[in-house]
């Protein structure tokens, strides 16, 4: 049958183990390490990353809370443009009827004026034209 070796099962096992402790000097410790090295790096970068939306959120919020501001400060601007815009056109509307209605006054002065000179110079002429059909009338 099967003849088990001690010193050969023994030295094989010594060598095994050797060599563990030499591919664990060798190779694994530093995987190890450098993998740990990149897992620290990812946790940074995701801490970086988390800080960076963080500020991109704040921004963004300043950014939505300057366009508020603005936009209402641009709606007041304007309210106050308007505002004067309709004080000025009132303006102009009063001061045009103003001269509108002086101008509509001299017309009907001027007017009342002429019309008392034709009732005078038709109250002649009706005189007139009396006379002279009473004399035609009393010619004939």
């Amino acid at each position: 049958m099967l003849d088990i070796d001690p010193m050969l099962l023994l030295i094989s096992a010594v060598v095994f183990l050797m060599l563990l402790t030499i591919l664990n000097k060798i190779l694994f410790k530093p995987l190890s390490y450098h993998m740990q090295i990149r897992d620290e790096e990812i946790q940074s970068q995701l801490k970086i990353l988390k800080n960076n939306d963080q500020k991109v959120e704040l921004i963004k919020k300043e950014a939505n809370d300057m366009l508020f501001e603005a936009k209402m400060k641009s709606k007041s601007i304007r309210d106050v443009a308007i505002e004067k815009a309709n004080k000025k056109a009132n303006k102009l509307i009063s001061s045009a009827k103003a001269d509108e209605n002086s101008r509509y006054e001299v017309f009907l002065s001027t007017l009342e004026v002429q019309m008392q000179k034709l009732h005078y110079s038709l109250k002649d002429e009706r005189d007139n034209y009396l006379k002279q059909i009473n004399q035609k009338v009393t010619s004939i």
